[in-house]
Parts: C-alpha cells; structure tokens; sequence
C-alpha cells in the first residue's frame, strides 16, 4: 500500500467516490420545463391533426353525396 498524502494524514486510503444520478434543483426544473414545452407541442400538433381530419371527412362527404345525388 502506498503512502500517499491522505493516508498520512487520515490513517487510510483514500477512496474515488462513484458518481450518483442525483438531480440537482436545476436540473429538475429545466426537465420539468422541457417536458411542460414538449406536451404543448404535442398538443398543438394533436389539435393540428383533428383539424385535418375534419377536413377530410368533409370533402369525403361531399364526394359521396356528388356520388349518389348522380345515380339518383
């Protein structure tokens, strides 16, 4: 075992700590952030799309009422 300056002053070996995932406060609030960020974006592309889809439904109504109206 070599000396080195911890063990001669402490009587021991010194020891690397492993890291640990412990979140800071920061870190907490800049995910809550990005997560608050990402679910309105995903809302809003939500909202998008069902605005799309109303589309499509409307013209395809229309398409079969042209349809049927000229057979009739």
């Amino acid at each position: 075992m070599g000396a080195t300056p911890f063990a001669l002053a402490y009587g021991m070996e010194d020891i690397i700590p492993t890291e640990i995932g412990m979140p800071t406060a920061k870190t907490v609030v800049q995910d809550q952030r990005d997560n608050d960020e990402e679910l309105i974006r995903q809302l809003d592309w939500a909202d998008e799309k069902q605005g799309d889809a109303t589309i499509q439904i409307a013209s395809y109504h229309q398409r079969a009422i042209a349809q049927y109206n000229k057979k009739a």
